[in-house]
């Protein structure tokens, strides 16, 4: 379970909430988090009123997405402007991030509109969860090839609780329990051994929630301890990958070497 910011796939999209099944030679998609727009590109990042306006749009169109914002203090030209991107490759990529994701329902829970630097919102949103609250916002999984995990739901209900002036602790914890509860349920579904890694899982109450939600899987579960999940791991990571191929091509090597001695054996032999 790979959840990170943006990176980007070799399908042309920005990556960050990808299910892999992985080998230290190869991996293949097997899953991933419903994918929606960055309008502005990195843009959204320090902006991140515009990820709730591309969520809001995709879970209850533009009239929602323009109430929504109005009420972050946002102004109507720049919610125009920002909401006629959405659908242009070129100005607003796909992604299918955690991170953003994160940033996007942070906006819309605690009302942040910027961010300084990248994770801040998400850290906030970790920070405002009460652990207490009751209740779980539902991001179904879509099936299909690959499985994908649906945050549309999850948005119609946050919406709702803003409605209803839900506190924010209690909307943040519903969130990180959903995200959680699709989290296990991907994972369940493959029925592959779990590795939680990205700088998402830095977020120790996901990491936890994760953890029991997969508690009687039956699954074997590993998490990072020594080495960290996010970007200060990826050195190991590749090292790993280049000595597995460094072993592998040393290997094709020496059955490359053997073959002609083994049919002048074969010959002999005849």
């Amino acid at each position: 379970v790979a959840f990170d910011g943006t990176g980007f796939g070799p399908d042309g999209t920005f990556w960050g909430g990808e299910f892999l099944r992985a080998t230290a030679d190869e991996f293949h998609r097997i899953g991933h988090l419903l994918p929606f727009a960055l309008p502005g590109g990195e843009q959204a990042v320090r902006q991140p009123w515009r990820v709730a306006a591309a969520l809001v749009q995709l879970a209850r169109g533009n009239e929602a997405a323009r109430l929504v914002l109005r009420d972050l203090t946002v102004q109507n030209d720049s919610v125009n402007a920002v909401l006629s991107l959405v659908g242009n490759a070129s100005l607003a990529p796909i992604t299918s991030s955690v991170g953003r994701l994160f940033d996007g329902v942070a906006a819309l829970i605690l009302g942040d509109t910027v961010a300084s630097y990248e994770g801040q919102l998400a850290m906030r949103l970790e920070s405002a969860a009460d652990r207490t609250a009751t209740g779980t916002y539902r991001l179904p999984v879509l099936e299909g090839t690959p499985l994908q995990l649906d945050w549309r739901p999850m948005i119609r209900q946050i919406l709702d609780d803003r409605s209803q002036k839900c506190p924010a602790s209690v909307m943040s914890m519903r969130f990180h329990r959903g995200l959680a509860q699709g989290v296990a349920d991907v994972c369940q579904q493959t029925g592959l051994p779990v590795i939680l890694t990205g700088g998402v899982f830095q977020n120790r109450l996901l990491t936890e929630l994760v953890l029991d939600a997969l508690q009687e899987s039956g699954l074997d579960i590993g998490r990072h301890s020594s080495i960290p999940p996010n970007d200060g791991g990826l050195a190991v990571g590749q090292l790993a990958i280049a000595l597995a191929r460094l072993r592998r091509e040393r290997e094709r090597r020496s059955s490359v070497r053997r073959e002609p001695q083994r049919r002048a054996e074969v010959s002999g032999d005849d």
